[in-house]
């Protein structure tokens, strides 16, 4: 298109108002005009005018050579005939004076005469005489011409309606608006109009006129009409006038398209259509030789309008930019539902198909005009009724566009089909060669909102399964080759579907491209190059995957399909049971281990991924592809996997817990060790099983009994050895708390199975310090616990290091001794050194031997001169005061008394305990209770006896118990009841007691009275009776001695009686 020309810009000028000499107005001359017999009266004096508002009219009738007196005139004649004579002017005297004449008064301007004309007029129709206004000139046109009532039509118009009659216009039209409103009232009477041909201006009218005007009617067609036309010599049909002449004839809606189906009215109505080239042009036609469909567009619109336009123009579309036709009953406004429509018409004016209209449009021409319609489709679908007439036609459009050839298939040989005769490729899926003929349409529209729009438009589907099944059968049987490129983009549009989506009946078909594009495989068959381990595990194969369908996008695709891309559990479990069976082979591949190592740490690195399931768990832990470590000495002869081979994660145990399974399972190798990540979510690798390493003791007891451990004898060794047994009763010890905290199921399960592991070997507990002597390996029930002597040779204490499992040999069968619950009593204060009296340290002091004195001995002889009483125990001098005695203790202050009466206070008092006398105590233990009279603790003073074993042969507990047993003697004979309770405390918290004595304490404290004492020995009994019992006769019967024997059992057999 050209571009506009600046002068158009330019405002036009208007010339229409000047007279045409070729137009001759209808004239009519005064001799024509009827006269009434009024109007012939003579021209004399006798007319007058009465009412002084009308006395303006003499004047006018003074033009006319008539005399009116202004006022009834005064009368002097007497005469009857006189006065009849004078008349008063009516308005049918001035209608009749004005007849057929032209009007004679003088006016500088048409408005001002039109001034005259109205006062005339309003004059004149006050008898509403409206028949007799014929012939009378007083029509306000706008035109100096003569213009007289009856002689010719005269219009009711308005000024604008002057601009499309130029030249007779202001001779035919009134114009209302500028009328009175009291003249205007009386101009549309109805009588008043039938009269006098007065009408309203209107469709009729213009064209009734435009024959008088330069205009001929009907419109003529004008090639290379110029809008801008003003030349007077030229028909005047330009811009300005054509929107006006619409504008008057489409004034009323109604009528216009009442009138718009008559052949004559479209002869009368120009459009200017625009010509498409290289310059713009206009062609003006008449409607009526128009029948093609009229779109308004803009002159020069943008590039891609402008090819849109000429392409709609190539169709027979025609456009114009005049905005003439505001009710679109001609013209429609530029629109896809018009422009559908348009097509429509052209395509039923032609009477052919839309194919064959669109036969001579390029496919880029179709291109555009397709994507118009995408780009306008939401507002021609949202708002559609903008565009229609009625909403009953939404589905005669749908149909039109349906039937538009301008949708592209993937087919040249086809080309463009309309929406009706097209077909859709399943949604996300690409296109391929169809294998039927039948299926030759597929549409290939652009993107999603053509594909929208297409299925908006109805255009079928085909079904996955039929679009897939047929190629995908193809491929199957060979008939397409593992390159094609055409193909691989299908196939890869089929796995990106969601999984929902992609049928597993093509699981079973050999559609998928191996590495080298050489083959087709089935998805369960192909490989994943791009997992490490699969490409280290199947180097060489021809299975791997084509590598552009690894993306991650294809791979949930391809794993409905049965591919294994990812290493799941299943796939996890299946690669290694193929690695197990490969290592079982006679001749396995010589880097079966490396394959294997690569499997465990691919596992290791990627646990986060492996979600087992218990049983998948269960098979996986069982199957052989976890290499061991090879062991050394002291393990090699008696382990179970000695050397390096592939075993189960069930076989195989840290490095840490050898010593506790050496020889009932492998150890990981070091670089197939669990990480931490790996042990946190599978804890039973890190520990190992309780039951295994009780099989693992019964093993070493039982290599120790064959003499198969010999290595182990050596300190260090043996040292080891007793740890790991150790560690076996800790295990055990351990899942007995944890079944326990688990529940009563989980408890006694443990205790069925352990007792059902030591049914074959009972004497399976250490307890002692060399493993290599049988003698120390005890059955549980052998055991008692609280003991600290053997009670016989098949009650035996439990070792020291072995207490801590105490509940685990419980129920294993050991014995408790029960010990009662300790005596309760106010205990007593001790005494600090620094806050004890010196008199009493000093006389604790000089009861110690001289070897224990810190002091000189002049010091201690000094001191010892001021001791005064002497006690003779067993040969033994025991020095003390006789003041502090006195004291210290009631019975000794009666007996210091009363030798003070019967001696001399200087005189030293000797004071002698016979041996085997009921006061007869060892030396050390009346040392003890005289520091204990000094306020020196009981226990303090106690430990200062020295405990020498070669001296006293029976052994600690009896050499101090002997001690305290003087000290209850001693308290019973000085009636020291403080002194009692606090021994038989202390007997009781320091365990003196044992089942080896107990009936001897309880006939010691019968004997000194204490009776809390004897509570305690026969709680200690009653609770152990038959420990006591057997230990007692087993004691008796190692007495050599007949009769002594069969006396001892006796007198046994009392006192458990």
């Amino acid at each position: 298109m050209s571009q506009p020309n600046k002068d158009l810009k330019k405002p036009l000028r208007h010339t229409y108002h000047k007279k045409n000499p070729n137009f001759t107005p209808i004239k009519v001359v005064e001799s024509q005009c009827p006269i009434s017999e009024e109007g012939k009266e003579e021209k004399d004096d006798r007319w007058y005018i009465r009412l002084p508002n009308d006395f303006w009219i003499a004047d006018i009738l003074s033009e006319y050579e008539y005399k009116v007196s202004k006022g009834r005139p005064n009368i002097t004649s007497t005469s009857p005939i006189q006065n009849s004579i004078m008349m008063e002017v009516s308005p049918q005297f001035v209608r009749d004076v004005l007849r057929c004449k032209a009007l004679k008064f003088k006016a500088e301007s048409v408005n001002e005469r039109n001034e005259t004309i109205f006062n005339l007029l309003r004059f004149v129709l006050r008898d509403k005489a409206y028949q007799e206004l014929m012939y009378v000139p007083l029509v306000p046109t706008q035109s100096d011409e003569f213009a007289a009532f009856g002689t010719q039509t005269y219009y009711l118009a308005t000024r604008p309606d002057l601009k499309i009659l130029p030249k007779v216009g202001p001779i035919t039209i009134i114009i209302e608006d500028e009328l009175p409103a009291d003249l205007r009232e009386v101009f549309n009477l109805p009588e008043f109009q039938r009269a006098l041909k007065v009408f309203k201006f209107g469709i009729n009218s213009i064209f009734d006129l435009l024959r008088h005007e330069q205009i001929k009617l009907p419109i003529p067609n004008i090639e290379n009409w110029d809008p801008n036309n003003n030349d007077d010599d030229n028909i005047l049909i330009n811009k300005e006038w054509m929107i006006e002449y619409w504008n008057r004839l489409s004034n009323s809606e109604d009528e216009f398209k009442r009138l718009a189906k008559d052949a004559s009215f479209k002869r009368n109505l120009p459009v200017p259509i625009i010509k498409f080239g290289q310059n713009i042009t206009y062609e003006l036609k008449s409607l009526n030789d128009i029948n093609l469909p009229i779109l308004k567009t803009e002159k020069y619109p943008n590039q891609r309008h402008s090819s849109l336009l000429n392409d709609l123009d190539k169709l027979g579309i025609l456009f114009t930019d005049f905005k003439i036709d505001s009710h679109q009953v001609f013209i429609k406004e530029f629109n896809p539902a018009n422009i559908i429509r348009a097509v429509e018409q052209l395509r039923l004016t032609y009477q052919t198909s839309m194919e064959k209209l669109f036969q001579y449009i390029y496919d880029d021409e179709r291109d555009r005009i397709r994507e118009y319609i995408v780009h306008k489709w939401k507002r021609l679908t949202d708002k559609r009724n903008e565009y229609e007439d009625r909403v009953e036609s939404d589905s005669e459009l749908w149909n039109i566009l349906r039937e538009f050839p301008i949708w592209p298939t993937f087919d040249p040989e086809v080309g463009y089909v309309p929406a009706v005769r097209g077909m859709l490729v399943p949604e996300k899926l690409e296109y391929y060669e169809p294998t039927r003929s039948n299926y030759r349409c597929y549409i290939n529209y652009k993107d999603e909102s053509e594909r929208r729009i297409l299925k908006d438009l109805g255009v079928y589907t085909i079904a996955d399964y039929v679009y897939l099944g047929d190629i995908f059968d193809k491929a199957n049987s060979g008939g397409i080759g593992p390159s094609d490129l055409a193909y691989n983009k299908l196939l890869k549009s089929f796995l990106k579907l969601p999984t929902n989506k992609i049928d597993v009946r093509w699981s079973n078909r050999k559609m998928i491209p191996n590495q080298s594009y050489t083959r087709l495989l089935r998805a369960d068959e192909c490989l994943n190059q791009s997992v490490l381990l699969i490409r280290s595990l199947y180097a060489g194969s021809d299975l791997f995957i084509a590598d552009d369908l690894t993306n991650g996008i294809y791979l949930s695709g391809l794993e409905k399909l049965g591919f294994e891309g990812r290493i799941d559990v299943e796939r996890l479990i299946r690669i290694s049971e193929n690695i197990e069976t490969m290592a079982e082979r006679p001749n396995p591949p010589h880097d079966i281990l490396d394959r294997a190592e690569q499997l465990i740490l691919h596992f290791y690195y990627n646990i986060d991924n492996f979600a087992f399931s218990f049983n998948q768990w269960d098979r996986f832990k069982r199957i052989k592809i976890v290499p061991s470590r090879k062991l050394y000495f002291p393990y090699t002869g008696t382990a179970k996997i000695p050397n390096i081979k592939l075993c189960a994660f069930s076989e195989l145990r840290m490095p840490m817990h050898i010593d506790l399974c050496w020889t009932q399972a492998g150890i990981f190798h070091d670089r197939a060790m669990p990480p931490r990540t790996v042990l946190t979510l599978y804890e039973e690798l890190e520990k190992v099983p309780a039951f295994e390493t009780l099989n693992h003791l019964l093993e070493i007891k039982k290599r120790i009994e064959k003499e198969e451990l010999e290595d182990w004898r050596e300190p260090i060794r043996k040292k080891q050895l007793r740890k790991l047994i150790r560690g076996v009763y800790a295990r055990l010890h351990e899942e007995l708390v944890l079944s326990k905290e688990i529940g009563t199921l989980a408890y006694n399960e443990f205790l069925r199975n352990l007792n059902k592991g030591l049914s074959n070997c009972p004497k399976a507990f250490f307890n002692g310090k060399d493993p290599f002597d049988l003698n120390q390996w005890k059955a549980a029930e052998n055991l008692v616990f609280n003991v600290k002597e053997d009670l016989t040779n098949d009650l035996v204490s439990v070792h020291s290091k072995l207490i801590q499992f105490k509940n685990l040999f419980l129920h294993c069968g050991a014995k408790l001794f029960k010990l009662p619950s300790l005596l309760r009593s106010v205990p007593t204060p001790v005494v600090q050194i620094q806050d004890r009296d010196p008199v009493f340290e000093n006389l604790c002091k000089l009861l110690d031997p001289p070897s224990k004195d810190p002091r000189t001995r002049d010091q201690r002889e000094s001191e010892e001169e001021l001791l005064d009483t002497i006690f003779h125990i067993r040969g033994q001098e025991v020095k003390t005061s006789r003041f502090v005695l006195a004291f210290s203790c009631p019975h000794f202050y009666k007996a210091v008394t009363s030798k003070f009466k019967e001696s001399n206070m200087k005189e030293i008092i000797h004071i002698r305990l016979q041996e085997g006398a009921a006061d007869d105590v060892h030396p050390d233990s009346f040392r003890v209770f005289l520091k204990w009279l000094y306020k020196k603790p009981l226990e303090e003073a106690m430990n200062e006896i020295p405990y020498n074993p070669s001296t006293h042969g029976g052994g600690e507990v009896s050499f101090y118990l002997n001690h305290y047993i003087d000290l209850l003697n001693l308290a019973n004979l000085y009636f020291l009841d403080e002194l009692k309770e606090l021994v038989a405390d202390t007997i009781v918290s320091k365990h003196l007691q044992t089942p080896q004595n107990i009936i001897e304490i309880r006939a010691w404290a019968k004997l000194f009275s204490v009776e809390k004492l004897i509570n305690y020995c026969e709680s200690y009994i009653s609770n152990n009776d038959k420990l006591i019992y057997e230990q007692r006769k087993y004691e008796s019967l190692q007495i050599e001695d007949k009769n002594e024997r069969e006396e001892a059992l006796v007198t046994l057999q009392s006192i458990f009686e």
